[in-house]
């Protein structure tokens, strides 16, 4: 799991519509999706089998039913396997009619006649001209099959947005588009045109599970040893490809904080040798928040198993560890138990999952409480075994009383967490959670139980 990227234009389908689709894919022998990663999973454990071409290079299939085309369908067409054609097509254009008429006619070219199309499309609402797109595509499909309206889809809210609202401090709305299918009857295609080329190219890299993407132009190619801005970092407050900003920008992270650097290669540069100078920059400059000296390059983010709760009572606890870890490279989170959590039982279930990172909540707000994320480097449960150099020094003294601890391997981040995940929270402080294949918790460690006396006829 990473974060999307705005540059990809990476909504990812909600649930619900994920159902919905894989509904209406249950009896394809083949499938061809163009950027709906999210279905992936899904259709791949229903046993169905196809190709997903995928503009995010760092993506990667959890099925082996599918196989994985990274390309950019604006400037290159994909290279399917010999003639073999599919019986149906997904396909999550961006929301504008050049990409539409583009990802349309891949997908025409790939499917047998009688075969089927289903495909989004954006709301009337979203801009004045939608309602006169919408005329111009259906005329244009008329001439290729039959269209027929299934509903509508449901999108996730990504990391990039989130930033957005947050910035802009309004309430983020459902994103919703229209949902159809086109019967394929003829062999025409819409009439294209091609993208024109800007000369630049982006750079792109995963660390630890978020994106940050590189704009080099052929001119800039020649290498300046500078980390220098021309534009000072900012949160990009929009979703629009015709914001007149984007121009100018080319440093761009999957939280939406952009700027322009003086020589953006260099930072490439040094991103290819994983060099700790530029990964700091990244941290300190653009608000990204691996740790730089433990980085999973180009990898996944590995989805927290388990989440711990505390409360700040006279200190800020993750300022504190954050300082030992700053210095020392790791430090010691330990976990108190309540009177009713039992210690054995919950080793036993930590040793039996393989705990790589965390979420840590605060619940010192109970209404709107914090979320952290972290690394865990390894589990301790034996006194003789903790640093007391790795224990802030607030409780020092009471070290004795803490059965188990979590050495971290990064610094403790705050992140913008599903709704979800702060709904589980309540008076224990472990959750150990489970996801589906959308990676949606769904459930958490048992709530405190409380031993019922029956007296009078009434239970106290």
């Amino acid at each position: 799991m990473f974060q999307e990227h705005q540059l990809d234009y990476d909504w990812r389908f909600a649930p619900e519509s994920v159902s919905k689709i894989a509904c209406e894919a249950k009896m394809a022998e083949g499938i061809l999706l163009l950027g709906c990663p999210s279905l992936v999973a899904t259709l791949g454990h229903l046993g169905r089998r196809g190709s997903l071409i995928e503009r995010n290079p760092n993506y990667l299939s959890p099925s082996d039913g599918f196989d994985v085309i990274n390309i950019d369908l604006r400037f290159g067409m994909p290279k399917l396997a010999g003639e073999y054609r599919y019986d149906l097509c997904v396909i999550d254009p961006p929301w504008y009619l050049h990409e539409f008429i583009r990802w349309m006619n891949i997908g025409l070219s790939q499917i047998n006649l009688g075969g089927s199309i289903l495909f989004s499309l954006w709301p009337e609402t979203v801009r004045p001209s939608a309602k006169h797109e919408h005329s111009s595509i259906f005329e244009a499909l008329s001439g290729v099959g039959r269209v027929e309206t299934i509903g509508k889809t449901v999108y996730r809210l990504p990391a990039f947005e989130e930033v957005i609202f947050a910035a802009t401090r309004l309430l983020p709305p459902q994103r919703e588009g229209l949902l159809l299918r086109l019967i394929k009857q003829t062999e025409h295609l819409l009439d294209d045109s091609p993208f024109p080329f800007t000369g630049s190219e982006w750079f792109r890299f995963t660390l630890s599970g978020e994106q940050v993407a590189l704009k080099v132009c052929a001119q800039e190619q020649q290498f300046v040893n500078t980390y220098e801005f021309d534009l000072a970092p900012f949160v990009l407050k929009s979703t629009s490809r015709r914001d007149p900003i984007l121009p100018h920008i080319n440093i761009w992270t999957s939280r939406n904080r952009v700027a322009r650097l003086h020589s953006p290669i260099s930072i490439v540069d040094g991103l290819n040798d994983q060099n700790e100078t530029a990964l700091r920059f990244l941290v300190e400059k653009m608000g990204m928040q691996f740790d730089p000296r433990n980085v999973n390059w180009g990898g996944v983010m590995a989805t927290p198993s388990v989440m711990l709760r505390f409360r700040d009572v006279d200190v800020f606890s993750v300022e504190e560890h954050n300082k030992i870890f700053k210095e020392k490279g790791s430090v010691l989170w330990g976990l108190w138990l309540k009177s009713f959590e039992n210690a054995g039982e919950i080793l036993k279930r930590l040793t039996a999952k393989s705990v790589d990172r965390i979420y840590i909540a605060n619940t010192s707000r109970k209404s709107n409480p914090e979320i952290f994320v972290c690394d865990v480097k390894r589990i301790i449960s034996n006194i003789a075994d903790v640093d007391d150099a790795l224990v802030p020094e607030y409780y020092q003294e009471r070290k004795a009383e803490v059965p188990i601890w979590f050495e971290l391997a990064s610094r403790i981040a705050e992140i913008d967490a599903d709704k979800r995940l702060k709904a589980l929270l309540g008076v224990p402080t472990i959750y150990f959670l489970d996801y589906d294949q959308n990676s949606n918790v769904i459930n958490s460690a048992p709530q405190r139980q409380y031993k019922l006396k029956a007296r009078d006829g009434r239970s106290i």
